[in-house]
């Protein structure tokens, strides 16, 4: 199934948005948002739980807080999430996927995105 993607976080401290082992990897905190699109919605999700995983607590800290359906080829969806990011980068700083300091402003974020898809 496909679909675009919204994520926020609620660890403690920062964690890498990727494994240990791959390269260019960077911190996402509690205040910060992911949105991304993906072709294997339940494939993806497990990444995500996988990836944001603590084994202190046993839990993901990844937090899907919506989801958009779509029937678009790999070509649209990257031209509908550059369209979203053009749009991101007027009032936040980006870093791949995630929105920094941008958990406060959700709610917007959500409408800029239903707008633009």
């Amino acid at each position: 199934m496909k679909k675009f993607y919204l994520y926020g976080f609620d660890m403690q401290s920062p964690m890498r948005n990727t494994p240990k082992a791959a390269p260019g990897y960077y911190d996402v905190t509690n205040k910060d948002l992911r949105f991304g699109f993906t072709e294997n919605w339940e494939g993806r999700q497990k990444q995500f739980d996988d990836v944001y995983k603590c084994k202190r607590h046993n839990k993901s800290h990844a937090i899907l807080l919506t989801a958009w359906d779509t029937d678009l080829d790999r070509k649209g969806m990257m031209e509908i999430k550059k369209a979203v990011k053009d749009e991101l980068k007027k009032d936040f700083v980006l870093k791949g996927d995630t929105i920094e300091d941008s958990v406060d402003q959700k709610e917007s974020i959500i409408l800029l995105i239903d707008n633009v898809i």
